[in-house]
């Protein structure tokens, strides 16, 4: 199977809505594995504190369930980082997304 390259432009990926980080997440894991995407590229932009803003807890364990299940291709140091990134504590478990904490301050 010709996996294609996947893009890791942290600018662009940030923007995507949550279902659209998920399909890159998915495709960007299967390019690295083929070693088409670099693990570091993937690792900066999983580990990158917005990437899980917007993201649901339910979306943000699948999608976490996803990093995991590839774990064995990080070194122990990203590993460790992973296991401690926003997307792995459940993104939206500690704070309300922007707009609820608007929409709460205009009632």
């Amino acid at each position: 199977e010709d996996v294609p390259q996947v893009s890791c432009d942290l600018r662009l990926i940030l923007k995507m809505s949550a279902s659209n980080k998920g399909d890159w997440l998915e495709k960007a894991l299967k390019a690295m594995m083929a070693g088409k995407t670099k693990v570091q590229d993937v690792f900066n932009i999983v580990t990158h504190p917005k990437f899980a803003s917007g993201v649901s807890e339910k979306y943000g364990k699948r999608m976490f369930q996803m990093v995991t299940e590839n774990m064995d291709h990080f070194s122990d140091k990203q590993r460790l980082t992973l296991s401690r990134c926003k997307l792995a504590s459940g993104p939206e478990a500690k704070e309300d997304s922007e707009d609820e904490a608007k929409t709460k301050r205009r009632r």
